[in-house]
Order: structure tokens, then C-alpha cells, then sequence
């Protein structure tokens, strides 16, 4: 608005500074009118010029022209120059133009708040936008809030549910009824499922503590005369054998959750006639177990630990026991037929009439070990300095060997 009065201004002042300019032509400079048209008349300097009375109306930016008209004997009776009806005309034209300039300033005005009432909307609806973000930010923080506290209570009552069902489960274990004791196994293995990072070492704990010491009696041993015979044929449990399936089995997924240092530990179970076929037990503690008769049929024995094992006479066949230890272990009788014994330490272990058809004795440790009776003559990778380390008991049938190896000399016993 400043500025169109500034221009406003500048344009008044222009037209009267025009104004001013052609009168002071006018003054300098004389009109004469010959046959309806002007004939300007220089002045000239040291003569006379005589020129005929001036009859031209003067201009309406002359200074006479504003000088007459402001004389009350000109809106009275005119002027010689001027008729009433060029009165009219020119008072017409300046009432127009009081008005045009009157509108101009309006709509000047008008424009100019019309600017402000715009520009006072978009600041309210900058502020109403910026109030409504805030409250929306406030709105996200809140629902996100929200939804952490449920996301905590979720996993508080997951927490609480699953250990519910972990003690539920371990009262089952000591039931008299195989059927709930079952169940409670099955309940178990359900937690290290659905949460093997918290409790898949406890659960496994737990299921070789009970499979060590179960809390019940063995089911009923198969009929026989003599009661050592008796207690000799007892097999394993079923709820026993329920959890060796569960521990051993081989696409089981619980193993990657296990610290890398973490053994089972079966060390003095019970676990006559087991069926370990084709198990992952690898790092086993199995350490003094009753293990007789037990299927070893293709599993996976790497790094196990059977120091002081009865293993007679279980059944070896295929199964790999690399880096295994059965230091004084009973091997009597036992099928190790194509066995992997590599770098097994066989040290002071019974392996008398075992059977070694096809296995790999390569770096196999047989010092002290009983050889008597046992069939050597397919293993692979046997050495005489192997042979020389073992022993054969005195009077019994010394080992049958591969052609150009001889039997140890040693007697079982003696040093």
C-alpha cells in the first residue's frame, strides 16, 4: 500500500511539474492562431512585434488557466478565452478524475487488506498445522508407549506361562504312572521348542538327571530262574528310552543353542538294551554307564567319553567313535565291525573276542588293552607297534591278526 502511494505521489507531482514546464513555455513563447491553426511566434530581440489579440483558450496546465479558475467571476460568467460548457467539461473531467483517483485508492486499500486477511489465515493455518503435528507426535509417542507396555506385559505373562508349565512338567517326572511321566517329558521338550534360548540347557539338564537316577523302579525284568539273571535282562525304561530318542536325534535343533562347551551327561546310567541307532551323541559323558546289549548302530560317538563303560557285548557296528575314550571300558564281545577308531584311546579296555571286521584302528591307542580271542584280521591301519603295546590274557586264544602282523607279547596282568 506504501508503495502505490509513493507512485500515486510521484505521478501528481510529475503532472504538475508539466504543468509548470508548459507554462513557462507558454510565457516564453507566443501563440497566434491563423485560419484554425497556431502559429508560434519566437521572440526576437530588438524588434517590435506587433501580434493580434491572443483568442486561444489557454491549456488546462498552464499557470493562467488555474489562476483564472480559481477567480469567482470565472465560475460566474466564463472567461473571453472559455465558455460555460468548457467549464463543465473541464469541472466534469476533474470530478472524474477526483473519483477514478478516490476508486484506485480503495481497491488499493481493499487489495491491501484483503493481502493482510490472506496472510493472517495462512499464519493461522501454519499455527492450527503445526498444533495438530504436535499433537499427532504426542499421539505416536503415547500409542508407542502403549505398545511397549504390552509388548513388556505380553512377555511377562509368556514368562510366567512358561514357567508354569516348566514346574508342571518336572511334578509329572516323579509320578508312579509311565503315562504322565511321558507327558511330563513331552512337556519338557515342548519348552526347549518354544524357548531354546532360555531353557533349552535347564530342560537337558534335567532329562539326563532323570535318565542317571530315575525315580521309579525299572519296568519288570523278563522272566528267569535266578534273580541276578533276572536283574541282568532288565532293559531300559521306556520313558528312559523316550528321552535317549529325544536327546539323540539326529535333525534335533536344540544342539545350536547350546554353549559350544556343553556335554550330556549320562555318566552311571542305567541304559541296558538302549537303542541309540543312528544317534548324534557326539561329546557324550557315558563315563561308567551299564550299556550292555545296547544298539550303537551308525551313530555319531565323536569326542564320547566311556571310561569304565560296560559295553558288552554292544552292538558298534558302523558307528563312529572318532577321538573317542574307552579306557577301561568292557568291550567284551563287542560288533565294532567297520567302526571309525581313529585316534580312539582303547587304553586298558576288555576287548576280548570283539570284533573289529573292517574298522579303522588309524592312531588308535591299545596300550594295556585285552586282545584275547578278538578278530582283527580285516581292520585297517593297524601296526605292530599298536600290537606290541596291547596284551593278551595267559591260556586264551591270542587274536587273529592281517597276514605279516605279529601278536603281542605281553600278559595281561604282569607288568
Amino acid at each position: 500500500m506504501v508503495r502505490m502511494f509513493v507512485f500515486l505521489a510521484i505521478l501528481l507531482l510529475s503532472i504538475l511539474g508539466l504543468a509548470g514546464a508548459v507554462s513557462a513555455a507558454s510565457d516564453a513563447v507566443g501563440t497566434q492562431v491563423v485560419d484554425g491553426s497556431v502559429t508560434v511566434v519566437p521572440e526576437t530581440r530588438g524588434v517590435a512585434v506587433v501580434s493580434p489579440p491572443d483568442t486561444t483558450e489557454p491549456s488546462i496546465f498552464s499557470r493562467e488557466y488555474w489562476q483564472e479558475i480559481r477567480s469567482w467571476e470565472y465560475w460566474q460568467e466564463g472567461s473571453t478565452n472559455t465558455s460555460r460548457s468548457d467549464i463543465a467539461r473541464n469541472f466534469f473531467w476533474a470530478v472524474a478524475a477526483f473519483i477514478g483517483l478516490g476508486l484506485g485508492i480503495f481497491r488499493v486499500v481493499a487489495a491491501h487488506r484483503q493481502a493482510r486477511a490472506s496472510l493472517s489465515q495462512a499464519k493461522t493455518a501454519y499455527h492450527l498445522a503445526k498444533a495438530s503435528l504436535s499433537q499427532a507426535e504426542t499421539a505416536s509417542e503415547h500409542a508407542r508407549f502403549q505398545l511397549e507396555t504390552a509388548s513388556e506385559q505380553a512377555r511377562i505373562a509368556e514368562q510366567r506361562q512358561i514357567t508354569n508349565r516348566f514346574s508342571t512338567a518336572v511334578e509329572h517326572l516323579g509320578s508312579e504312572q509311565l503315562p504322565v511321566r511321558l507327558g511330563g517329558i513331552y512337556a519338557l521338550w515342548r519348552l526347549v521348542q518354544d524357548s531354546p534360548e532360555r531353557d533349552v540347557v535347564s530342560v537337558v539338564d534335567i532329562l539326563c538327571a532323570f535318565v542317571r537316577h530315575a525315580p521309579h523302579p525299572p519296568a519288570d525284568p523278563v522272566d528267569d530262574e535266578s534273580e541276578s539273571a533276572s536283574k541282568a535282562n532288565v532293559k531300559v525304561r521306556p520313558d528312559v528310552q523316550a528321552i535317549l530318542n529325544l536327546i539323540g536325534d539326529e535333525g534335533a535343533k536344540y544342539r545350536d543353542h547350546l554353549p559350544s562347551r556343553y556335554r550330556l551327561d549320562l555318566t552311571h546310567a542305567y541304559l541296558r538294551q538302549a537303542d541309540f541307532s543312528s544317534a548324534v551323541l557326539s561329546g557324550t559323558k557315558f563315563s561308567f554307564a551299564v550299556l550292555s546289549r545296547a544298539y550303537f548302530m551308525g551313530a555319531n560317538l565323536t569326542g564320547a567319553r566311556f571310561v569304565g563303560a560296560d559295553l558288552s557285548p554292544a552292538d558298534l557296528i558302523g558307528a563312529k567313535l572318532t577321538g573317542a575314550t574307552l579306557s577301561f571300558a568292557n568291550l567284551s564281545q563287542a560288533k565294532l565291525i567297520a567302526a571309525n577308531l581313529i585316534e580312539a584311546d582303547l587304553s586298558h579296555s576288555n576287548l576280548s573276542s570283539a570284533d573289529f571286521s573292517s574298522a579303522d584302528l588309524r592312531g588308535a591307542d591299545l596300550s594295556g588293552a585285552d586282545l584275547s580271542g578278538a578278530d582283527l584280521s580285516t581292520a585297517n591301519n593297524l601296526t605292530q607297534p599298536q600290537l606290541d603295546s596291547a596284551c593278551t590274557r595267559k591260556g586264551e586264544e591270542p587274536p587273529k591278526l592281517p597276514e605279516g602282523l605279529k601278536p603281542p607279547t605281553n600278559i595281561c596282568g604282569e607288568e
